[in-house]
């Protein structure tokens, strides 16, 4: 595929490539069988942009050939710049299809959210955090990206404040934290926390930091099935203390009975697999696992996706509980109104970079869809 210029040799072995040459190939591949529909689910995630624009330019010659195109993506930009129609779906559902030149962008975001602008009033943090810019912050990242493809950017957290990354799915949102976390290999920039430049390369060295991470995939992440609710709860402590020195029974008895108590965690018996616990109970557990570990810097992502709506509003208290007594705490959700609720400053993703921060009279839904969409407010919309 000369269009595309690969950069790499035909004899060499493709699982020695680049993520990004083997992303191309892939695509070099479907293009080669002379199809009537081409589909690209997600072409340019690991794309750089002379990269994208090769593909681009090999998308517009395939359309003048008659060839159909269906392109999934979650990059805005990249939707407006190569499609003529836009299908939304949300939550499994079609929502509708669009002529692309014939829908603003705040609008596509709206529906791709499920709100309407102004159709709710903005919903105030009443435990407003604490950013006082001449304390020092707890984290602090300079010009930070990672191997995931996150531009870099900037970010402080303070004691008692919680934050929040708001975006659409694919933002970059759970990029941003995971490079905090050492999740995900940092490859340009700075972190510090608490004055201290730090080099946090792995998840283990941030737990040592006081870090504590809930992942967005409590399935794949969080939760070790086939384990007590005891031991998926003392879990990161143990690992902090080394799997060579291992707690006693009655010391880990007496850890994850008081957090069961403090979470209201709904389980037979401490001996009982977490794997036959509710979601949000499963939840739960996670959740005792990173507090047990006392971590100054609490990320929590999507820490309500798939429990019932009490669970979600006792997790809600209790972030604002924990930032009032003085953690900090970065709070990741889907969902508008919760992060609304919660949080006291909110960054705004879109593709991979950080567009914007909202905090104060700000925090409304309608200016973080301006935001997210890339406009500066209503007059700008229809543009």
């Amino acid at each position: 595929m000369k269009n595309l210029k690969i950069p790499a040799k035909p004899t060499q072995q493709l699982s020695n490539c680049s993520i990004a040459v083997q992303q191309m190939v892939a695509i070099a591949r479907a293009v080669d069988m002379e199809c009537k529909i081409l589909i690209l689910d997600e072409p340019t995630s690991s794309l750089d942009e002379q990269e994208v624009a090769r593909l681009f330019g090999l998308m517009r010659d395939l359309k003048e050939r008659g060839v159909g195109i269906i392109f999934v993506t979650h990059f805005l930009d990249q939707m407006y710049e190569i499609c003529d129609k836009v299908t939304i779906l949300r939550g499994g559902e079609l929502v509708g299809e669009y002529q692309v030149s014939e829908i603003p962008r705040v609008e596509l975001v709206a529906k791709m959210m499920g709100k309407e602008l102004g159709d709710l009033a903005a919903i105030h943090n009443e435990a407003k955090g604490i950013k006082d810019e001449n304390k020092e912050p707890v984290i602090e990242a300079e010009g930070l990206s990672s191997v995931s493809g996150i531009k870099p950017f900037n970010f402080k957290a303070y004691k008692g404040e919680v934050t929040g990354f708001a975006g659409l799915l694919g933002s970059g949102r759970s990029e941003c934290v995971r490079a905090i976390f050492g999740a995900d290999r940092v490859t340009k920039g700075k972190l510090r926390i608490k004055g201290e430049e730090v080099a946090v390369t792995s998840p283990i060295k941030a737990m040592k930091k006081g870090i504590g991470y809930l992942s967005e995939d409590r399935k794949r992440d969080g939760i070790i099935g086939d384990l007590s609710v005891r031991e998926n709860i003392i879990l990161a402590l143990q690992a902090m203390r080394g799997f060579f020195r291992p707690f006693t029974k009655a010391q880990a008895e007496a850890f994850a009975d008081e957090y069961v108590k403090m979470l209201g965690i709904k389980t037979a018996s401490l001996d009982t697999p977490v794997n036959s616990l509710s979601g949000g109970n499963q939840q739960k557990v996670i959740l005792a696992r990173w507090l047990l570990t006392h971590p100054e810097y609490l990320i929590l992502d999507e820490p309500t996706r798939g429990i019932d709506i009490g669970t979600k509003v006792e997790i809600q208290k209790l972030v604002l509980k924990l930032a009032s007594e003085g953690m900090s705490i970065t709070f990741i959700s889907s969902e508008i109104e919760e992060m609304l609720r919660t949080c006291s400053r909110l960054i705004v993703m879109r593709d991979l970079y950080v567009v914007g921060e909202l905090e104060g009279e700000d925090m409304t839904q309608d200016k973080i869809m301006y935001t997210i969409a890339g406009v500066s407010d209503q007059n700008d919309k229809e543009e």
